[in-house]
């Protein structure tokens, strides 16, 4: 029995779904900047994609009171988020670029992809 062509399969398809995703969210960290923060009892924590890339912060003391969240798109010249992640003391901060992201998902799921197709080839010919 043959195997069904590759672009009969689910995990093709749902693949290419995801990578369309990374690649649309790439190119959207060069045209504004996303925000998102949360602060609770023990610290703030948030993510900022700029400039095509994410960073993760964690600030184990914050000047805020309570709990909350805010989310906050801004134009790509304001400076806002780079103040806001960059300059305030005690911020550890985890920069994960775009690009990486992406192409470590294509080399994966086309890797998968490759050696999915090899083994269905290989039962195909033992039955």
């Amino acid at each position: 029995m043959k195997p069904r062509p590759l672009l009969r399969r689910p995990s093709f398809w749902l693949g290419l779904f995801v990578a369309s995703f990374l690649a649309w969210a790439w190119w959207d960290t060069t045209r504004a900047t996303t925000c998102v923060h949360w602060w609770v009892e023990s610290g703030t924590r948030g993510v900022v994609r700029l400039d095509g890339t994410t960073y993760i912060f964690d600030r184990a003391v914050h000047t805020l009171t309570g709990k909350g969240s805010g989310v906050a798109r801004l134009p790509p010249t304001t400076t806002e988020a780079q103040e806001f992640v960059f300059t305030q003391p005690g911020i550890r901060c985890l920069r994960i670029p775009d690009s990486l992201v992406f192409f470590s998902f294509v080399g994966l799921w086309g890797g998968w992809l490759a050696w999915r197709s090899r083994r269905m080839r290989r039962t195909a010919t033992v039955v």
